[in-house]
């Protein structure tokens, strides 16, 4: 395929906050912050499904995309929040004439429902149904690894992002039939288990982009030192 301007002007900058945020998940692991590690997870996660998906439809899912940041960064100039009678702003002291600026009021106009009200989602196709046309594409080798990431990360990560008190038990090892930790050794056990879980899943996931990159460029040694890495990895001995 031929390489798009539209299309890698996107993917490039969401390739910059997977990688940036891989660093921040393994700066967290070292230190042993299960419930961090989740939530940037699936920070991670999402940034890879919306990078395969666009793959998956081309320079019109870009083109969306953009449109969408186009009108986020516009409305992020002024914003209002009022809870009973206190009412807080933040605003730009300048002023933007959309008269003169087609492409955002058109922008705006794309991403306003029919109340009035901002529709936040970037694309109307849900994780699961970005997942289901990414495996139509690519066949299910690149989206058995999201899948598994999907039910691995997502429920709890909602759960500890959202404060919930299923998420601080669950980071306790509270939410388990068998029981309370017995001793600080068996909860800091239960929570290294947890962050080797994400960083698995999460190296799948990074070994299935690659995988839709290498269709649109040539990365096949990168693909093949990836599919080694794990290979070598599912041979280890602990994880038998």
């Amino acid at each position: 395929m031929h390489e798009s301007v539209d299309r890698w002007g996107v993917l490039i900058p969401l390739s910059y906050s997977i990688q940036d945020s891989c660093g921040s998940i393994s700066l967290l692991a070292q230190q042993s912050k299960m419930r961090d590690c989740f939530v940037l997870a699936r920070t991670v996660f999402e940034t890879i499904i919306n990078f395969c998906f666009i793959c998956t439809k081309g320079d019109e899912a870009a083109r969306r995309a953009r449109r969408h940041a186009m009108q986020k960064a516009y409305r992020d100039l002024r914003r209002e929040l009022k809870i009973n009678q206190q009412e807080l702003s933040l605003h730009w002291g300048g002023k933007i004439d959309l008269s003169s600026n087609p492409d955002l009021q058109a922008a705006l106009t794309e991403f306003t429902s029919s109340k009035g009200r901002e529709i936040t989602s970037w694309t109307p196709e849900t994780v699961k149904e970005q997942l289901e046309a990414i495996e139509a594409k690519y066949g299910e080798n690149v989206a058995t690894p999201l899948q598994f990431a999907l039910l691995a990360i997502y429920r709890h990560a909602s759960e500890i992002a959202h404060g919930t008190l299923f998420g601080a038990l669950f980071a306790l090892d509270l939410t388990s039939p068998s029981g309370r930790p017995t001793s600080p050794e068996v909860l800091a056990n239960h929570q290294r288990q947890n962050i080797t879980m994400l960083l698995l899943v999460l190296g799948f996931s990074i070994s299935s982009m690659l995988q839709v990159i290498a269709h649109e460029l040539p990365l096949d040694s990168l693909v093949s030192e990836s599919k080694t890495a794990i290979k070598d990895f599912e041979n280890e001995q602990w994880l038998r």
